[in-house]
């Protein structure tokens, strides 16, 4: 249930940000970049429900951080280069255009989901560490 909400959340915030930067576009680009709260908020949930070796929450947010940058990266990519480039594309490529978004935004989540998980436990295997080698 709170995949979902969070998942309609994200889509409806990008649709919001769209629909801004279409009436203004110094307000559509800071709404653009709200957007970035959404994934943050739905991986540090998602990552905290996972099993981790996070001591507090707060451990879990450099992971949240690397998701909701990573997508926003794609977001922005998205929306000020692709989607002019499709204009074009399209007229002239037809489908392919269409085609190779379709393969970016598949192909580029997972990666972007991964990361997280791996920069955390990265994390916590280094504060372990830490702990271990400098009790106290």
């Amino acid at each position: 249930m709170i995949f979902s909400g969070l998942t309609f959340g994200f889509i409806a915030a990008m649709a919001l940000a769209r629909w801004l930067r279409e009436e203004n576009d110094i307000v559509g680009l800071r709404a653009t970049l709200l957007v970035f709260v959404i994934p943050f908020a739905f991986w540090l949930v998602a990552s905290h429900e996972l099993p981790n070796r996070a001591l507090d929450w707060r451990d879990l947010v450099p992971g949240a951080t690397v998701l909701a940058v990573g997508l926003q990266a794609m977001h922005v990519f998205t929306v000020y280069f692709l989607e002019r480039k499709l204009l074009n594309a399209t007229e002239l490529c037809g489908v392919i255009g269409v085609t190779t978004t379709v393969l970016f935004w598949s192909t580029s989540p997972p990666v972007c989901s991964s990361s997280p998980q791996r920069w955390n436990a990265s994390l916590s295997e280094h504060r372990i560490t830490q702990s271990v080698v400098s009790p106290g």
